[in-house]
């Protein structure tokens, strides 16, 4: 658990970096890491942009998705490694 949130403690470290009018585009596959998982789940990972995709093909085929459809995908299944995507933008 403490090794989960250190990915969530990098992106506010990065987040903290950002010169005013500066923006970080950050991408993450669901279901790999729970803390940032938990924090889409609720609205606090602090992005301005923000939009998820989950995989429909074995072929790596993907379309847009809810966050509430993207975060019921499991990682390596139904297709082997990331079958959800968030892809977010936090504007300074």
């Amino acid at each position: 658990e403490a090794r989960s949130a250190k990915a969530l403690d990098a992106l506010r470290h990065l987040e903290s970096l950002l010169a005013p009018g500066g923006r970080l585009f950050v991408t993450f596959p669901i279901d790999s890491n729970p803390a940032l998982d938990d924090a889409l789940a609720q609205g606090t990972l602090g992005l301005t942009r923000l939009a998820c995709f989950e995989r429909v093909g074995r072929w790596n085929s993907w379309r847009a998705c809810s966050v509430e459809a993207v975060l019921r995908r499991g990682y390596g299944a139904p297709f082997r490694c990331a079958n959800g995507l968030v892809a977010g933008w936090i504007d300074r």
